[in-house]
């Protein structure tokens, strides 16, 4: 959800700190409660739900600040790949993340992740 919020989500600085710091902790909450709630049912619902609310915490972040480093989405995207890779345990496709990593520019990944978490 990430990867697609970076993607697709201008950042223009538009939120106000405060109502900022809000938004994003009842996100937080939402998605903190759907991930157990998804848990101990295991219902579609319930996990689409939350990928929607991940989707609208990570767009808050990005439409609060005035901008991110053009590469970044690039980036996330070799993470999702690496990720993906080492869960289904398909080592292809964790080679092809980290060959993708290493062939965009160079960004300021952690500093900009942290922001956005």
């Amino acid at each position: 959800m990430a990867t697609l919020a970076v993607m697709n989500i201008k950042p223009q600085g538009k939120i106000n700190n405060s109502i900022y710091i809000k938004l994003k902790w009842l996100m937080r909450v939402i998605c903190a409660l759907g991930g157990a709630l998804f848990i101990l049912t295991e219902g579609t619902p319930v996990f689409v739900g939350t990928l929607i609310a991940m989707f609208i915490s990570f767009g808050l972040s990005i439409w609060h600040h005035k901008q991110i480093p053009t590469q970044f989405g690039d980036k996330l995207l070799a993470i999702t790949l690496i990720t993906f890779g080492i869960i289904t345990t398909m080592p292809t496709i964790s080679a092809l993340g980290i060959l993708y990593w290493a062939t965009t520019p160079s960004v300021d990944f952690w500093h900009t992740t942290k922001r956005l978490l």
